[in-house]
């Protein structure tokens, strides 16, 4: 069956350069009304090929209603696979806010009690020199 395909359209692109060498070079009516009729024989025998082809597939897409049941569980599967990983990753984003939060509460209160040690020591050292 591919071998026909392959010798029509072999075929075909043989006619086709022999009718452009025809038109171009030759100029000979009668051989580009031959390699014109070869070209339309090839391709009415592809496309009746083609619609034999779709009409085959069309039957076993049918019979496949089978593996669309099993492809719509496998994507509710994966739905509820993502749900729940998004629910972890939104838990760990909370979980991580609260320690930002924390740290930097922590820090803050770490630069408050250096400001007021450095104020606390200006203001002795100021005392001393008066």
């Amino acid at each position: 069956m591919l071998n026909n395909i392959k010798i029509v359209l072999t075929l075909g692109l043989i006619s086709a350069i022999l009718l452009a060498i025809n038109i171009l070079i030759l100029k000979v009516p009668h051989l580009s009304w031959i390699f014109c009729g070869i070209n339309i024989i090839c391709f009415c025998f592809l496309f009746f090929k083609l619609i034999k082809e779709e009409e085959r597939s069309g039957i076993k897409t049918t019979n496949s209603n089978l593996s669309d049941n099993e492809v719509e569980q496998t994507l509710e599967a994966v739905q509820s696979a993502i749900g729940q990983q998004t629910s972890i990753i939104e838990t760990e984003i909370e979980r991580t806010k609260v320690i930002v939060k924390d740290v930097v509460g922590g820090i803050s209160g770490s630069f408050k009690y250096l400001d007021s040690l450095s104020q606390k020591h200006q203001y002795s050292d100021q005392s001393r020199k008066c």
